[in-house]
């Protein structure tokens, strides 16, 4: 049965390359790799479902090009086809590259095919559970970060640029999207378990007690411990619990981990955190970045590299310009993706929720019920979310 999922078979020999597309082209979408250095190329530009490679090339043998593409991409299914003779390594290969299946030459038509089928069922599975996954925990995962923002809202507002930051840095760097996003969204979220008064004095700017700096200190691991019980998020949960730690290794957590050990989204949240600070305090976002490139013992300075493309998404909450214009609204005529450009406060001074928030339906009904019992001053500053481009027929 044709599919349009694509599998690149590599060998080194053109005429067995050939075969390929001859005996399995009319049935499956193959791209065909003469060696190995041309399917790593292959693999940066393009994404494959399966990678089906010889064990024995010149250069890179197939062990290592599947264990690279193990790092391109995780979820291609990756298999191997192999002599008699070369047994022993192709064994080996199991463990060392993940392989899914080890076809043993001359290997028929009807039974490459077979295993073509079953992985191809493997690979729509796994791409399924991951679809299911990010979208289950996102939604979770949004409605834990709009009960933080009904709690406090100058934090939900943090949480969500520190998102947006993530989600570029991620993109510039190409890590997994998903989970900078999510560690990003719920890194301060142990905040909820410090004292109201510890809290309060966070927002007001006051100076903090020893005893308050070391409570204060720990909310990476009050974090992680809220997160501990949601499954198969184990490398948001380390990224959170080591958000503070320094690239030479000091700061919390107290261990020996340091340098690119730290986990890859716990040294961007250290980053992006360290950025919006400076920024908070008028300095510009490239200089921002400029400064934190003094500091290579605190900050991955590869990650500090990659943080350019987050200039234009702060010089934007800085100068309050947004790429669709400013309007003024009725309350009534808030809706889900609204940005706040102004904080919404009571006629009193109480801020409701904080400028640079992406409202939610949760927010928009929560606005709208705390005005049936306090006046809140309009008309609203906001950005009107982008519309989004039409379908092609």
């Amino acid at each position: 049965m044709p599919t349009q999922e694509t599998i690149l078979a590599v060998d080194d020999e053109p005429l067995i390359l050939s075969a390929y597309q001859r005996n399995l082209g009319d049935r499956y979408n193959i791209l065909t790799a003469e060696g190995p250095e041309l399917a790593l190329s292959a693999l940066r530009n393009g994404s494959f479902a399966v990678v089906l490679t010889d064990l024995k090339m010149p250069g890179i043998d197939g062990i290592e090009l599947l264990r690279q593409v193990r790092q391109l991409q995780p979820d291609c299914v990756r298999m191997m086809i192999s002599g008699h003779a070369d047994m022993g390594d192709a064994i080996n290969s199991v463990n060392n590259a993940g392989i899914f299946r080890l076809l043993i030459k001359p290997c028929p038509a009807d039974d490459l095919a077979q295993a073509l089928d079953a992985a191809l069922a493997q690979h729509r599975l796994i791409t399924a559970e991951k679809a299911l996954l990010e979208g289950t925990l996102n939604g979770a995962i949004q409605a834990l970060t709009d009960i933080l923002g009904i709690l406090d809202a100058e934090a939900f507002g943090q949480a969500q640029l520190r998102r947006e930051l993530a989600r570029t840095l991620a993109q510039s760097l190409h890590a997994p999207t998903w989970e900078f996003e999510i560690a990003a969204q719920l890194a301060e979220i142990g905040r909820a378990t410090l004292p109201t008064s510890l809290n309060e004095k966070l927002k007001a700017g006051q100076k903090l007690t020893e005893a308050e700096a070391r409570l204060l200190e720990r909310v990476p691991e009050f974090s992680y411990r809220l997160l501990h019980n949601i499954p198969r998020i184990e490398s948001v949960m380390q990224a959170v619990l080591y958000q503070n730690k320094d690239f030479n290794g000091h700061g919390f957590p107290d261990d020996d981990v340091r340098g690119t050990d730290i986990p890859l989204a716990g040294r961007a949240l250290h980053a992006i955190k360290a950025l919006m600070a400076i920024c908070r305090k008028g300095t510009s976002p490239e200089e921002a970045i400029g400064i934190l490139k003094l500091g290579p013992e605190r900050y991955d300075p590869d990650i500090v590299a990659h943080l350019y493309p987050c200039a234009p998404l702060l010089q934007r909450k800085q100068t309050h310009t947004p790429l669709a214009g400013p309007q003024h609204i009725a309350l009534a005529n808030l809706v889900p993706g609204m940005i706040l450009l102004a904080d919404i406060v009571t006629r009193d001074g109480v801020v409701v929720l904080g400028q640079g928030t992406r409202l939610t339906a949760v927010q928009v009904q929560r606005i709208k019920n705390f005005a049936q019992l306090n006046t809140v001053a309009e008309p609203l500053l906001v950005e009107l979310p982008r519309p989004q481009p039409a379908l092609e027929a």
